[in-house]
């Protein structure tokens, strides 16, 4: 078998995820050459292939996958900001000018809820949070001058079920500021 097959393709998008892949790279590329200094991805499906999937974008965009800084998102967190905040530290000391942080299961922020506000704005606040006005943002100022370019890439899982992970889908899709969305099935 080969990565390609293994991976298939794209749900939302019907091509190869592979192809979407090589996609995301020219745009981590492209934003990173003008001191953008963060990407923000998306992939949901089941776990095995999300951990295939990231493992594959990792190499793409010359990152370490067994370097990556990962957690698992709290229910109540609905911007990824106070993480990086966080992790800062962290960053400031790793090798390489990019850095893959891999934030896990975003469906369940969404589970059971049924307001469709919330239900429409949670990926893109999760987004957007990172993207606007980074100088004059906590997680901005401490990220000014460490030269590296972080891959987020937020997971959607079926955690929380398959109703919380159709939603959320909805949801992330709808992000302006997201770089990219891969659904895998």
């Amino acid at each position: 078998m080969s990565i390609e097959s293994d991976l298939g393709d794209d749900a939302i998008y019907h091509e190869p995820v592979t192809d979407l892949v090589s996609q995301w790279k020219r745009n981590v590329d492209i934003r990173q050459n003008f001191g953008k200094p963060f990407s923000m991805f998306w992939v949901a499906g089941l776990e095995n292939k999300t951990a295939l999937a990231i493992n594959y974008i990792a190499e793409q965009i010359g990152v370490d996958s067994g370097l990556a800084i990962g957690f698992d998102i709290d229910p109540k967190e609905w911007d990824v900001t106070n993480r990086l905040c966080q992790f800062a530290d962290k960053v400031r000391s790793m090798t390489g000018n990019r850095v893959l942080i891999i934030a896990r299961g975003f469906e369940r922020v969404l589970a059971g809820t049924t307001d469709q506000y919330r239900l429409s704005r949670a990926g893109h606040d999760w987004d957007q949070n990172v993207l606007e006005d980074p100088n004059n943002t906590t997680w901005g100022k401490l990220y000014t001058g460490m030269n590296k370019h972080l891959v987020i890439v937020t997971t959607i899982g079926f955690s929380a079920g398959s109703e919380a992970y159709e939603e959320t889908v909805k949801s992330a899709v709808g992000s302006d500021f997201k770089t990219g969305i891969l659904e895998l099935k």
